[in-house]
């Protein structure tokens, strides 16, 4: 992961502290959702945890890109920090996986709404077919 110095140079700390410990937490409820219902009911608090770590994240993106950007204007030999890309590979992956998941428990929960009569059996089929391709 990174060395203290690292976290200290890029955001003092703080941030990433805050970014890491939101991961962990959101990967330990995660890990405990055993049912359907459980996991939909954490699906929320999960995003509201995406969402929260995406910003803290874009700020530390954005002080590492400044830093590199003062390394090359001197002439320093700019820094890689693989993890970084890591986590924003990951931040990425997390943010369209719960998407759809969002679209697809939306769509669902959609249908319950729908009178028999009005049942539009190749609408439902192209939406879960949509959803699928996804």
């Amino acid at each position: 992961m990174f060395s203290n110095s690292i976290i200290t140079t890029l955001v003092h700390g703080q941030t990433f502290l805050i970014l890491y410990q939101s991961l962990t937490k959101m990967g330990s409820i995660i890990n405990n959702c055993s049912t359907a219902a459980k996991a939909t009911c954490y699906l929320g608090h999960a995003l509201l945890l995406i969402s929260c770590s995406q910003s803290q994240f874009d700020e530390l993106w954005t002080k590492f890109s400044i830093y590199s950007a003062g390394e090359q204007l001197f002439g320093l030999a700019v820094t890689e920090y693989p993890t970084l890309g890591r986590i924003k590979k990951e931040l990425n992956l997390l943010q369209k996986l719960y998407g759809l998941y969002g679209n697809v428990m939306t769509s669902i929960n959609g249908y319950f709404d729908i009178l028999w009569t009005e049942v539009d059996i190749e609408k439902i089929n192209q939406e879960l077919s949509d959803l699928q391709n996804r």
